[in-house]
């Protein structure tokens, strides 16, 4: 157990398994409106991530993310940028990773090759 565990009288054997996530998404509250985060990590009822605000440990907020409904939740620490959020309600972290990865990519036009993929410089014999 780490000290800050210790000094927060908890285990961290009791904490819910994380799933280790990058999205990005906002946050909002009454004090501060929307201010976009940076989900690093995510667990049936919470997850951590990174704001560049100034946080409250206590406060009440939204989480915004992708394809997902908005998340309440309240502030449990801020250390720095980073910060902790305990969720209202519980979710599927799993879920949270399939939706994000079902929607499709496609490259804008002007990025695509030519339909002609002739190499520069070779001369047809």
């Amino acid at each position: 157990m780490t000290g800050d565990a210790k000094a927060q009288g908890r285990d961290l054997r009791d904490r819910a398994p994380r799933a280790h996530r990058m999205l990005a998404g906002s946050l909002s509250s009454a004090r501060l409106g929307t201010v976009p985060i940076i989900v690093r990590d995510l667990s049936e009822s919470g997850l951590g991530g990174r704001c560049e605000a100034k946080l409250t440990a206590g406060e009440a907020v939204i989480i915004l993310l992708p394809r997902i409904d908005p998340l309440p939740a309240t502030i449990a620490w801020v250390k720095g940028h980073r910060f902790g959020a305990a969720l209202a309600a519980r979710i599927d972290p799993d879920e949270v990773r399939t939706q994000a990865r079902t929607d499709s990519y496609e490259v804008p036009s002007m990025f695509r090759p030519p339909i002609i993929h002739r190499r520069p410089g070779f001369r047809k014999r």
